[in-house]
């Protein structure tokens, strides 16, 4: 199945300058790619109701057209927007639910040692260089 968005449908349906059945979609898409209708139906008809869901998109009689939009009507939209009810976590929220997961919890340098040139072509871990250290 191929994997659709929104503009594939948008454009599909400006190039057909009228409101369009799933049918008339589905073929028109099938005849500027070599997509049989068979693959393209289900892809394409979950786009649409996603559109349609979304306020891209309106269906009347079983036809999908562009629902119009300015941008002074986006603008609106926004301002119409109730912010107390958007729940958007806080940085620190994140982080503390890193750490509850997991995720985070090791710094990478306890994750992978530092290796520090000590002659000529030999490498050795810090961890190896600091316990010589203490023996000498």
């Amino acid at each position: 199945m191929p994997n659709f968005n929104g503009a594939i449908i948008m454009h599909t349906l400006q190039s057909l300058k009228s409101p369009a059945t799933l049918r008339e979609i589905v073929m028109t898409i099938a005849k500027h790619t070599e997509l049989s209708t068979e693959d393209l139906k289900k892809p394409v008809k979950q786009t649409l109701e996603m559109g349609e869901l979304a306020g891209f998109l309106q269906k009347l009689n079983g036809r999908y057209f562009l629902a119009p939009m300015t941008f002074s009507s986006l603008m609106s939209d926004i301002k119409n927007l109730d912010y107390d009810n958007i729940e958007i976590p806080s940085i620190v929220e994140k982080r503390m639910m890193a750490k509850k997961q997991g995720y985070g919890t090791q710094s990478t340098t306890t994750l992978m040692p530092q290796v520090v040139r000590t002659g000529p072509k030999r490498l050795q871990s810090t961890s190896n260089i600091n316990a010589i250290k203490r023996q000498i």
